[in-house]
């Protein structure tokens, strides 16, 4: 047998392979996500549907006036007062490779969200708030909940949230493919840089999932630096220990470890199809909103998928123990978000933050309709129960 037929005798095994994997396992996990999906959905619906918190179910109770009156409004996309703007952040990050130090460098992308009446002068005077996002690290994914908070906060802060390198809406790095360790340092210089700019500046921190971990890290790093703190940070459905042994984990390790090089494959075919066939699937027969509707196009993107798959495999062998000290320094400036329902942060890790840290831990647990992927569907809930405690501190 030649070569070239061993090595499509080894392509098609291994594309069969993976074929298996979407249909066993991928496949029942986004009919899952999608049920979540509209099941925050539906009670949007609901919420926006009340006129009165009366005549309301109990989320609405639970929810203050100004969220309520959000949500009436959640489809007007013409926000007078919103100034969404996309850049780019290139950095470069010192890193091993091949047994020695070196550097590399990557672009990610960071939306920014502000008040279009504010001056220059003024913007650098509000409060900052970074968030740090989920796998997949698409920013545009947040657009909503930074929309959400804005308007909570009537435009005292400027919101700015970073995707991870690679994890973008087109391709920005050349097809290159990042790991975990270098998202954390990537992460780490920006928020270096951004202490240098603004060293006065009041900051919070947002972390989504494996963004409360990069949050965890980026108060290491400000300390390394002897910079000013952030005032408090919002740890919002999060892994940050032991990822590889929750319900989702388990799953993913082996999947991870010897089919992630394939996801190109996998995904390419969906790549193929016009963008605005994509656009159409996305929107009319998954009913997401149009901001989540750019988002998930970067999900047909392999480059992007790749590198969230490579990640992703990082996170399962990495995020294993708390950084039990760093926790316990600041446990009053973090306050914990987490989800009743929820395989990637189960509840019996929040069981063993509570027995290690006891009633010092500052934790909510958001209503059964949240799921762990909140952004798509689920910010009206969510972006009051942050904004609640942020607003006691501006």
């Amino acid at each position: 047998m030649s070569l070239l037929v061993q090595l499509l005798v080894l392509f098609i095994f291994f594309f069969c392979l993976a074929l298996v994997y979407v249909i066993w396992v991928e496949a029942p996990r986004a009919a899952k996500l999608l049920r979540e999906v509209r099941r925050q959905q539906r009670h949007q619906a609901r919420i926006t549907a009340c006129q009165h918190e009366e005549h309301g179910d109990d989320a609405v109770h639970a929810l203050n006036g100004e969220a309520k009156a959000l949500m009436q409004s959640h489809d007007d996309d013409d926000d007078e007062d919103a100034r969404f703007e996309v850049s780019h952040v290139t950095l470069e990050v010192e890193c091993e490779s091949g047994g020695g130090a070196g550097s590399r460098s990557g672009t990610a992308e960071l939306l920014t969200l502000n008040s279009s009446t504010s001056s220059m002068n003024n913007i650098h005077d509000r409060p900052l708030m970074l968030i740090m996002p989920g796998n997949p690290g698409l920013v545009r994914f947040y657009q909503l909940f930074m929309l959400y908070l804005h308007r909570l906060s009537k435009g005292q802060i400027e919101f700015r949230c970073l995707s991870y390198v690679g994890h973008t809406s087109r391709s920005l790095n050349h097809g290159g493919v990042f790991d975990f360790p270098f998202q954390i340092r990537f992460c780490q210089q920006y928020i270096t840089q951004v202490r240098q700019q603004h060293p006065k500046r009041k900051l919070f921190l947002a972390g989504h999932s494996v963004g409360a971990r990069i949050c965890l890290h980026l108060i290491e790093q400000l300390e390394r630096d002897g910079a000013a703190l952030p005032e408090h940070v919002f740890l919002l459905f999060p892994t940050v220990f032991d990822i590889a042994r929750t319900p989702n984990g388990r799953i993913h390790v082996p999947v991870l470890r010897y089919l992630r090089r394939f996801t190109n494959t996998i995904i390419a075919p969906v790549a193929t199809l016009p963008a605005s066939l994509r656009r159409y699937i996305l929107y009319r027969h998954i009913g997401l909103h149009p901001y989540e509707v750019d988002a998930a196009m970067g999900l047909t993107q392999p480059n992007t998928v790749r590198n969230a798959a490579e990640m992703a495999h990082g996170e399962m062998e990495l995020i294993t123990a708390l950084q039990d000290d760093l926790v316990s320094r600041h446990l009053s400036r973090l306050r914990w978000i987490w989800g009743a329902h929820d395989d990637w942060a189960p509840l019996g890790h929040l069981a063993q933050l509570q027995q290690r840290f006891s009633d010092k831990l500052q934790v909510e647990i958001a209503p059964d309709e949240v799921a762990h992927a909140f952004v798509i569907g689920g910010t009206h809930i969510v972006a009051p129960m942050v904004y609640k405690h942020l607003k006691t501190m501006l």
